[in-house]
């Protein structure tokens, strides 16, 4: 098995995997997504995939964040970076055969290159291979977050900020 960093060619068999991941998605987000990745010079955000007999069959997505803000957090007082693992997919048929264990070392690798002191991540609540998976390579849950949103109505044309 290689892990490598994501190349242009690997476009499209790491959008199928995203589309795995994420199958409620639509298509075109998941090329948008890639394709942003390749035009983008962010040096904080990467995209390391598994490659087995000569085919992609699994990704992970990472980038730097800062967190940690509050006083006494779960990675000590101050804010610090931390690699956050933004997404990670290995195909149905090549699970249990050490590729997600792969991907996330490297990524580990790749975060403590840009000096993170933890790699982080999130599930929703009703994954349970994905707290399994992360519960498997020693990652410990924090907390449980609840996101809260409001959509906004769009402007009406030709009306003015006030």
């Amino acid at each position: 098995m290689r892990i490598r960093h994501a190349t242009p060619d690997d476009a499209a068999p790491w959008r199928l995997l995203r589309a795995g991941l994420r199958p409620e998605v639509p298509a075109e987000a998941h090329a948008l997504h890639v394709a942003r990745f390749f035009w983008s010079s962010d040096r904080d955000v990467a995209c390391l995939v598994a490659e087995r007999e000569g085919a992609v069959v699994g990704f992970l997505e990472v980038s730097v964040r800062a967190e940690g803000e509050e006083e006494g957090d779960e990675y000590g007082a101050g804010s610090c970076h931390v690699g956050h693992v933004d997404g990670w997919y290995v195909a149905p048929e090549w699970r249990g055969k050490g590729v997600g264990r792969a991907l996330m070392r490297e990524g580990e690798a790749w975060a403590r290159a840009r000096r993170c002191r933890a790699v982080a991540s999130d599930t929703a609540p009703e994954d349970a291979t994905g707290r399994e998976a992360y519960a498997a390579l020693g990652f410990t849950p924090v907390r449980q977050v609840i996101r809260w949103r409001r959509l906004l109505e769009p402007r009406a044309p030709g009306a003015t900020r006030t």
